[in-house]
């Protein structure tokens, strides 16, 4: 039972994933995407439909036979936090899981390179950002940073910058502050994936 839980939970992000990078598509396009079964795919659509995620949105332009139903996330159900820091500038934004910015890009000059207090006033400015956002935390999903720097993904880690001055790594100590699952990567590795 668990593991069937932990198969459909990473269908299910497969499905965020498509949706939120393609704005709208079919269940054949997503089945196609993720190389699942439509079968499957429908089964999981429809408990994301029931749980108010996903919506339908309309029916694909036609093709010559019978058009096809077009699945989006519902866009006040969850977002993200998106976090940019450079080696002296850092902006901070909130995105809808239709992929648009909700609100406004924060920008503020942060000196990374020996500031020791860089990593708190980033978390500081997460955290006063959400507030003033009035979003309930439990409609975020999390937070994505990408820093510069010699990082190291799976530990958490990073050897040049942001360090956290106890035995937790960035993720944890952010997310312990914060209340929220907080991801980091390298910078120039995002934009390579974008």
């Amino acid at each position: 039972m668990g593991l069937v839980s932990k198969k459909t939970d990473l269908y299910r992000k497969e499905i965020f994933k498509t949706l939120y990078f393609e704005k709208a598509a079919s269940c054949a396009d997503i089945s196609a995407k993720i190389g699942k079964s439509i079968p499957l795919i429908t089964k999981v659509l429809n408990d994301l439909i029931k749980e108010g995620v996903v919506i339908e949105t309309g029916y694909a332009s036609s093709t010559g036979g019978r058009r096809a139903l077009l699945y989006s996330l519902k866009e006040d159900t969850i977002n993200i936090v998106a976090v940019a820091v450079e080696q002296y500038v850092t902006r901070i934004a909130i995105m809808n899981f239709k992929n648009e910015l909700v609100g406004s890009v924060y920008e503020m000059d942060l000196h990374l390179q020996k500031n020791d207090d860089s990593l708190n006033i980033i978390t500081a400015k997460i955290e006063e950002i959400i507030t003033a956002s009035g979003i309930d935390k439990t409609k975020i999903a999390g937070i994505g940073i990408g820093m510069p720097g010699f990082i190291n993904v799976n530990d958490g880690i990073n050897y040049s910058y942001l360090q956290t001055g106890t035995k937790e790594n960035i993720p944890t100590y952010m997310s312990n502050k914060l209340g929220l699952p907080v991801y980091i990567d390298n910078d120039s590795t995002l934009m390579g994936l974008a």
